[in-house]
């Protein structure tokens, strides 16, 4: 009787093995991150508008590549871990603007990019 016990034990114990190395990679800080992005005299964004999100390997846990429309000017990136991270904007009519981002020096998630014709885009926290 205690040598079937002990199989048993055995048996779950390896079948739990991969659970646990799963779930040691989850375990890394992930944020749910709302942009809303207003560019320079135009209301509202043109319907085609997309933002992507990019990070390294070197620069995260892990390389990431999304890319949302913006759809009334707002996105939402779920899992996101707290690293530094590219946003990548395309507005009809302005150029291609790139805003670095360190979700670590963040104390909300919800941010507000805006965009002009000429410098540099603008990061705030929405209201």
């Amino acid at each position: 009787m205690v040598k079937q016990t002990i199989r048993i034990m055995t048996g779950v114990m390896i079948c739990l093995a991969p659970l646990c190395r799963t779930a040691g990679a989850q375990n890394e800080t992930v944020v749910s991150l709302d942009i809303k992005v207003e560019a320079e005299d135009v209301i509202p964004l043109p319907d085609q508008s997309t933002i992507e999100l990019n990070a390294s390997e070197s620069d995260c846990a892990r390389t990431i590549h999304q890319a949302k429309p913006l759809h009334d000017g707002k996105a939402t990136f779920k899992d996101v871990p707290v690293c530094k991270v590219m946003l990548t904007i395309f507005v009809t009519g302005f150029r291609v603007q790139k805003v670095p981002l360190d979700l670590a020096g963040l104390r909300e998630f919800a941010i507000l990019v805006q965009i002009r014709n000429s410098g540099p885009a603008q990061i705030s926290a929405v209201e």
